[in-house]
């Protein structure tokens, strides 16, 4: 009878130290809000307000928690959150790719333009008789003036193209 009675006591001090190495625990919240447990210390980028539990010991001053209690944890995004995340991440793509679509339009009728006046400056600086035709429908030649003042307002506009 001692005999159990001693083997009983010795399996529960056993069963108790084992408790015991249990007790020297940390427990801190992470950069996302979530609890994190360790038999070694927070790493040193957590700061002392988020260390909840150190050595076994619960965290005495709760003016430090206060912070702690008044910051949003926050939660792993739900699946509408992400539906959402997606859907917007999606429309800014698409009217991305509109803008790009525009803009290649929009720089091939300039690039048309530009050639389209290249190819008429060309004509007036031939020195060719250039004839236009007036709103009573009348034909007329251009005159040199008429010639200069056309390739100066030409050289304006042309300043534009590369």
């Amino acid at each position: 009878m001692k005999r159990l009675t001693y083997q009983l006591l010795i399996s529960l001090t056993m069963l108790f130290s084992l408790n015991v190495s249990a007790l020297a625990q940390y427990v801190w919240l992470d950069e996302n809000g979530r609890k994190q447990y360790s038999d070694q210390a927070p790493p040193p980028s957590i700061s002392k307000n988020r260390i909840l539990k150190f050595s076994g010991k619960k965290m005495d001053d709760l003016s430090d928690l206060t912070s702690v209690a008044d910051e949003k944890v926050k939660q792993p995004p739900s699946w509408e959150d992400k539906n959402l995340d997606y859907k917007k991440r999606r429309d800014e793509f698409a009217l991305k790719e509109k803008k790009e679509e525009i803009d290649a339009k929009n720089a091939a009728v300039a690039s048309e333009n530009c050639r389209r006046m290249n190819a008429y400056k060309q004509s007036l600086e031939s020195g060719q008789r250039m004839a236009q035709i007036d709103s009573t429908g009348t034909r007329s030649f251009v005159t040199d003036e008429q010639r200069a003042q056309e390739l100066n307002e030409l050289n304006l506009t042309m300043s534009e193209c590369k």
